[in-house]
């Protein structure tokens, strides 16, 4: 499917707020297998939408790529794989980070907040942010977005990706039996301490997961201020999306 125009909305507010140490910790909790789980509960679909993030590099000029909410690197390092560019993974999460470090490949890793990111204006030939935005009201998202703007070069381009839930009547139930109900049986029979907490997690973070609408609202309030052209386009049973974007 290929990328459709936001529809505007008038109010902006579609998730509860955590702080930014609360994020920290949800991670925190899950990174030793955060990787392979992903893998698992996404049914593998978590590569397609990252291969997707990837393919949006290839008409990138320029070699400065920032992967903000890198985690444990998996699409920088992706990117790494397929193209000659310069990859900066930035995250706010030491353990994370750890694991990326440990794979060992030519990936400049940053441990820094999305807010106060320790690059020069202008610096950046695209970036791309995953997971993040739904954690976070409209003013939060705002802030992070004048910063990531500000190490942008102009007409560059920004790719953001996560997880929706499917507009359509069934898949929606399909998708939320999968997510809470099949996950919370397995909670019950697991002995695995690791396992039943990324289970919990998992389960929780469904409320965060965005809507139609809620994706029309971040588009808008990107699209606000230093950027143009914002459009997105839905993945795999309208079970995740990808948000592009251009500076202004």
């Amino acid at each position: 499917m290929g990328y459709i125009s936001f529809t505007k909305r008038n109010n902006l507010n579609w998730v509860y707020e955590l702080e930014n140490s609360q994020v920290n910790d949800l991670f925190t909790n899950i990174y030793t297998n955060y990787d392979t789980y992903k893998k698992i509960f996404t049914v593998g679909l978590s590569e397609i939408w990252e291969n997707a993030v990837v393919n949006e590099i290839k008409s990138i000029e320029g070699k400065n790529i920032l992967d903000l909410g890198t985690g444990t690197g998996s699409i920088s390092f992706k990117i790494k794989n397929r193209f000659n560019k310069k990859i900066y993974g930035v995250d706010n999460n030491l353990n994370m980070l750890k694991i990326a470090k440990s794979r060992k490949k030519d990936i400049n890793l940053v441990a820094a907040d999305a807010g106060k990111l320790p690059f020069r204006d202008n610096f950046f030939d695209a970036v791309i942010i995953s997971y993040i935005f739904r954690y976070y009201k409209s003013e939060k998202i705002r802030n992070y977005l004048e910063e990531i703007s500000r190490v942008m070069k102009s007409g560059r381009n920004l790719i953001y990706l996560d997880f929706m839930v499917p507009n359509s009547f069934i898949l929606k139930n399909i998708h939320k039996f999968y997510i809470k109900d099949f996950f919370n049986l397995i909670k019950k029979i697991s002995p695995k301490k690791d396992l039943n907490q990324t289970l919990e997690f998992l389960t929780q973070d469904y409320k965060n997961f965005f809507q139609k609408k809620d994706i029309d609202e971040l588009c808008e309030l990107i699209n606000d201020k230093d950027f143009k052209k914002t459009e997105y386009r839905k993945l795999t049973l309208q079970t995740a999306f990808i948000i592009k974007t251009q500076k202004k």
